[in-house]
């Protein structure tokens, strides 16, 4: 893949930095930009494309907060499979934002496909989905309540193909967060032309409990 990587940087000193790569592998390419300003607070941009991935990402830090916006698009043409003369084409588009307060935290995304294919037998289909989640870290107790809201719609073009999940939970850090325990309870709801649907029960109700360790 042929590779461009493209980098610009602003610190405090007022110093401007230019840093051009280009790498060269099977004639494929990608770019990378990435900018930085530090003023008691530091704000990054960052372009990426790659093979028809474009990804924008901007974000703020500052002493116990932070903030991130970022949107992205890809696509892909003429993909095939081993079992079918017909291919198809996809295309995605997303978008999110994210940040943190001091002990609260909350995230936003969304994102949506649009699959085409050659075979006029087969429909259009376009899945799209979204997020909400949040937490608040109470540090005497090294603990977080967290919750999240989520809508996966398998098509917007067909009717009743939506599931949505409900999930409440906490997690407890110990040493930093190099040591994670989390407890969940995620309730699902499906549509009753959605894959996943029973036709004695329409909810799924599933706990989880995960550790994390980071060393």
């Amino acid at each position: 893949a042929r590779f461009t990587f493209l980098t610009v940087a602003l610190c405090n000193m007022g110093v401007f930095l230019l840093c051009f790569i280009l790498l060269i592998i099977h004639g494929e390419y990608t770019l990378f930009f990435y900018g930085s300003m530090n003023l008691h607070r530091e704000v990054y941009i960052t372009l990426f494309y790659a093979e028809g991935i474009y990804e924008f990402r901007l974000s703020w830090t500052a002493v116990d907060k932070h903030l991130v916006l970022g949107v992205n698009y890809a696509q892909q043409n003429g993909i095939e499979y081993k079992t079918t003369t017909y291919g198809e084409d996809r295309v995605l588009m997303g978008a999110d934002i994210s940040g943190h307060y001091e002990g609260f935290t909350a995230q936003f995304e969304y994102n949506a496909w649009k699959e085409k294919y050659t075979n006029p037998a087969t429909k259009e289909k376009k899945p799209e989905g979204w997020y909400v989640q949040a937490g608040y870290f109470i540090s005497g107790l090294n603990a977080e309540p967290v919750a999240r809201y989520e809508v996966y719609d398998q098509d917007s073009n067909s009717s009743d193909k939506k599931e949505t999940t409900t999930t409440i939970g906490a997690n407890w850090y110990a040493k930093g967060h190099s040591f994670k325990v989390g407890l969940n309870w995620a309730s699902t709801k499906y549509d009753k032309s959605a894959s996943g649907w029973l036709a004695n029960d329409d909810t799924k109700d599933t706990y989880q409990v995960q550790a994390q360790l980071y060393f």
